[in-house]
């Protein structure tokens, strides 16, 4: 039996398995759903996409902006109205009859602005951050990322923005991916949703639903903005996974409140390129 009480904003679910006793007594077994974390800011939106499309969205508080995504019923938009948050619950229920809580904070950079929840048993092992990898081993690896020697030309543009792939490394659990962010433009280019996913080879445009989002594990280099005629260099880390033959990976950066949305495959012959680290260029 399923009890939802409601009080300025916040709901708490509670599942009550009632045992059948005699009239003058009864037993009661109470669950708890653990709540997972998500981090959202004022100045990026993060996005959240399930299994299912979603029925309820519930914000414990006003400051939590919340929206689905246009032209799917997966994907929700996230944004704190204001900076320095205060900490929030987010609790989304989708068709599938699935109850997903979230405790949510503020973080000025998100540690990862696109995401996916699926149930445990589907949850690919390369969206799980590593537990031997620290932080600050992220962070160096990304950092010499940015000194390497180019080794892949991988190229999209939209609208006077161009993006370039030219460097794929890895070194230990990390691959770190080096974009070249260039817009010619005389309007600023103001990123919505930058993510890399797999996905079929026969599917690249299909919905979010059959793509299998990758975690964004580290950074160096900011691409919330890319002012007109500005070059900017940037490197993501997701953790080392392996792709099945028929899948590819794909980053997608999305333009908040316009078309230019630029998707670069990754195939097996690009993928083949990656090269170590090198120590000497890491000091």
């Amino acid at each position: 039996m399923l009890f939802t009480f409601s009080n300025g904003g916040y709901i708490c679910c509670l599942i009550l398995l009632l045992v059948c006793k005699p009239a003058y007594s009864q037993n009661s077994s109470l669950y708890a759903i653990e709540a997972l974390p998500l981090q959202v800011s004022a100045e990026s939106t993060v996005s959240l996409s399930f299994a299912a499309a979603i029925k309820t969205v519930d914000r414990g508080s006003a400051e939590l902006l919340a929206q689905k995504a246009n032209g799917v019923e997966n994907v929700v938009l996230l944004r704190a109205a204001r900076s320095g948050m205060l900490p929030t619950s987010l609790i989304v229920i989708t068709a599938d009859g699935e109850l997903h809580t979230f405790q949510v904070e503020y973080q000025q950079q998100p540690a990862c602005i696109g995401l996916q929840v699926m149930p445990k048993k589907h949850q690919p092992a390369a969206a799980r951050f590593p537990d031997t990898i620290s932080q600050a081993q992220i962070s160096e690896q990304v950092s010499a990322a940015m000194d390497q020697p180019s080794n892949l030309h991988r190229k999209a543009a939209a609208g006077g923005l161009s993006v370039k792939i030219d460097g794929l490394y890895i070194s230990g659990g990390v691959i770190c991916i080096r974009l070249k962010l260039y817009n010619r433009s005389v309007i600023d280019y103001q990123t919505e949703s930058l993510r890399v996913f797999s996905c079929d080879k026969r599917q690249i445009k299909r919905s979010a639903s059959q793509q299998q989002q990758l975690e964004l594990i580290g950074s160096c280099g900011e691409y919330d903005l890319v002012g007109a005629s500005e070059q900017k260099t940037v490197v993501v880390a997701l953790a080392k996974t392996t792709l099945p033959k028929n899948r590819i990976l794909v980053l997608e950066l999305r333009e908040r409140g316009g078309a230019r949305h630029i998707r670069l495959p990754l195939r097996a012959r690009h993928l083949s390129k990656i090269a170590r680290i090198e120590a000497s260029s890491n000091p």
